[in-house]
């Protein structure tokens, strides 16, 4: 979806902040072929969702979102610094999900009669949904009806469907229906969004047709040339497009099921947001035992990239003997010796640049060559 490029700027409340990834990492429409919905009804619920993401970013007091002025962490800080703006980003966002859940509900908990979707009151009230949303009153319906929808009673029916968008209903059902048996755990007792199905539903991801990253993530800063070169790279390595929370990642499990991915992602609480970061499968074995093997140049990054040991004890904490060693491992670097952490390495980058992607590759073929030849 084009939009304006707001990664590491000030917007005009913290709401935006919040609503901002959900944007810029909307899929692009691709109709999935389907007995049950036609490509138009996909469509349109693809600009339905589309739209009303880009609504709340611009109008975020309709679901009771907060309008204050923009916060953010500045360079160093950490959660623990400002618990207060975490906690509230959260709060924030859990408000923005809940509303794609009322919306999801809707779609699942009604019937389709000529192309509206018809509820009737008293079940819908008895349906499990969000207590911001639980009654239809006339608060709630107004924020429907701001989204272009109409809605009508009648005795002891709801009636929702769109005049601009007159096969909507069609694939607002659908979709809700294939987000919970695609993406969510079997559940007869309620209507509860398991976490999948819930951004399943707010991306429109009728199926998994074309989505790849460079597709989804390819116009944030300029990236997306690099951002292309490493997607090929990976896909020749066997790496596949898997879900995290409904934005795509390339995954590839390895043996002894131990994981390499490459995930594109917001961190909302940075003014500079946006993450592309890769992990390294048995990163730790490569660290403790092959560092040594490396060339200078992985070495320095290496070094640079893994932090010191804090004696956290988070790597001993099962051991009931107390015999266990730490993982933690002395580094030696320009007659400099340190005692570096492999658990939690930043292999992160705010940019992608011609290095970044050279360094990734670099990184991952000597994992393959030494771990997996």
């Amino acid at each position: 979806m084009k939009f304006e490029n707001m990664v590491g700027k000030e917007f005009d409340n913290i709401s935006q902040r919040v609503i901002y990834p959900y944007i810029v990492l909307y899929p692009e429409f691709n109709a999935v072929l389907s007995d049950e919905v036609s490509e138009e009804a996909q469509r349109q619920m693809n600009e339905f969702i589309k739209n009303t993401i880009i609504t709340l970013y611009n109008n975020p007091e309709l679901i009771e979102m907060s309008v204050d002025k923009d916060d953010y962490y500045i360079f160093g800080q950490m959660n623990k610094d400002r618990p207060e703006l975490y906690d509230l980003i959260r709060k924030l966002e859990k408000k923005f999900l809940t509303f794609f859940n009322f919306l999801y509900n809707i779609g699942l908990a009604g019937n389709i009669k000529d192309k509206t979707i018809i509820h009737n009151s008293i079940i819908y009230n008895s349906f499990y949904i969000p207590k911001t949303f639980k009654a239809l009153n006339k608060k709630k319906q107004a924020i429907l009806e701001s989204l272009g929808l109409v809605i009508e009673v009648e005795k002891d029916n709801i009636i929702v469907y769109s005049k601009e968008y007159p096969e909507l209903c069609l694939g607002w059902k659908e979709l809700s229906k294939i987000s919970k048996s695609l993406w969510s755990d079997d559940d007869s007792k309620a209507i509860v969004v398991k976490t999948n199905a819930k951004f399943a539903f707010m991306k429109c991801l009728f199926g998994f047709k074309d989505v790849t990253l460079s597709r989804v993530c390819g116009d944030l800063e300029q990236s997306g040339t690099y951002l292309h070169q490493i997607e090929e790279y990976l896909v020749k390595k066997g790496y596949e497009i898997f879900y995290d929370d409904g934005n795509p990642m390339l995954q590839k499990i390895y043996p002894k099921k131990q994981e390499g991915n490459f995930r594109v992602f917001f961190t909302l609480q940075n003014k500079n947001q946006l993450v592309y970061a890769i992990r390294i499968p048995d990163f730790t074995t490569l660290v403790t035992v092959y560092f040594e093997h490396m060339d200078e140049e992985l070495k320095e990054f290496i070094f640079a990239r893994i932090g010191k040991c804090s004696g956290c004890g988070y790597c001993t904490q099962t051991d009931k003997s107390g015999k266990r060693k730490r993982l933690a491992v002395a580094l030696e670097m320009d007659g400099e010796v340190i005692g570096k952490c492999p658990l939690y390495p930043n292999l992160g980058w705010d940019r992608l640049d011609e290095n970044a992607v050279y360094m990734i590759k670099k990184l991952l073929d000597f994992a393959e060559e030494t771990l997996y030849k």
